[in-house]
């Protein structure tokens, strides 16, 4: 009897909840401040916590006697990305005219003298972002693991923490050409931070070229790696980390809309991560031998970061099936696409 009481009771409860979420009161300024600048902190170390976990990747699918300069070319990449941000990278976003295409060539400094129009402490928003600029020199250097020495690396790094990623940054961020013009926006920074790392990823593993013994150059070597299981908890803790940062991005946690908004997002990533996960895994059996070895595996990698890839901000329900198409797509995409030569 006290058992059917309780669940009429919270029947009772959840039927009434849409009513209550309506009725709730709005936050005051001081409260939604704390909150979105929070948010923005903690989208910041949530970056930092996805660099680390493609390092933790790149190491363990490297050679033993590689794992050391790979784990130095992330820590140098992350110093090089946060001075290069600082001194003219962040300004370049934030400071380009409406339907621009170049800010301002200047160091930033904080200023908070309108903090109640802003929203956020402007320290805050530079961190969140700096890691951003860091997460995508962390996409590149996996991409030529192994292939590249460490200085011209970082010299790299330097041109696209303060131009590369800072002037594609501000076309759609900073309210500049692409946003204005094209009425484009990126709500996950799927092109602001994953196409462009991508793009230039792509041009440099073209003039490096492919590692020897892959692809028909020179002869082939067996796979040897570090720690295969370290780079599936890289990437795990990758993936988890990308979830804070798209709700970062989403801009807002201190409105009742603004945390349902988030919890969609959330699922969604979920959703979308799912289905990266699993069209990797059938794909790879579907193209592949038939099953899935030790080195097979390692193309699954980066599955679950393919299809959270794939979210956007969701405005409804329906955006839970694009979620998990899209993370289907992507998934399966990236692993007929990055098949493992027989070569290597």
């Amino acid at each position: 009897m006290r058992l059917m009481r309780a669940a009429i009771f919270a029947l009772i409860a959840m039927a009434a909840f849409p009513a209550f979420a309506q009725d709730m009161a709005p936050a005051s300024d001081t409260t939604r401040f704390l909150f979105d600048t929070g948010l923005l902190i903690a989208g910041g170390v949530a970056g930092l916590v996805a660099i680390a976990g493609l390092a933790l990747r790149d190491v363990g699918l490297a050679r033993t006697q590689n794992a050391p300069q790979v784990s130095l070319r992330t820590i140098g990449a992350l110093g090089v990305c946060v001075f290069a941000f600082w001194l003219v990278g962040y300004n370049l976003i934030f400071t380009v005219e409406t339907g621009g295409f170049l800010g301002d060539f200047q160091s930033w400094a904080p200023d908070d003298a309108d903090a109640d129009a802003s929203g956020r402490a402007s320290g805050a928003h530079w961190f969140f972002h700096a890691t951003l600029a860091a997460l995508g020199a962390g996409v590149v250097s996996s991409a030529i693991s192994e292939r590249v020495r460490l200085w011209p690396f970082l010299f790299f790094v330097a041109a696209w923490a303060a131009l590369i990623y800072p002037i594609v940054a501000g076309w759609a961020w900073g309210n500049g050409y692409f946003a204005a013009e094209w009425s484009y926006r990126d709500a996950a920074g799927a092109g602001v931070v994953h196409l462009s790392a991508g793009a230039a990823a792509l041009a440099a593993v073209n003039v490096i070229g492919p590692r020897n013994g892959r692809y028909g150059h020179g002869p082939s070597r067996p796979p040897v790696s570090t720690a295969l299981p370290l780079s599936a908890f890289g990437i795990a803790l990758c993936a988890a980390a990308l979830f804070i940062v798209i709700l970062a991005l989403a801009g807002s946690f201190s409105t009742s809309e603004a945390a349902i908004s988030a919890g969609r997002i959330a699922a969604n990533s979920l959703i979308a991560v799912a289905g990266g996960s699993l069209a990797g895994i059938l794909f790879a059996v579907l193209v592949g031998t038939g099953y899935i070895g030790p080195f097979q595996a390692i193309e699954q990698f980066g599955q679950p970061v393919d299809g959270i890839g794939a979210v956007g901000v969701d405005d409804g329900d329906g955006r839970m099936r694009a979620g998990a198409e899209g993370g289907l797509e992507r998934g399966a995409v990236a692993t007929v696409g990055g098949r493992q030569s027989p070569a290597w």
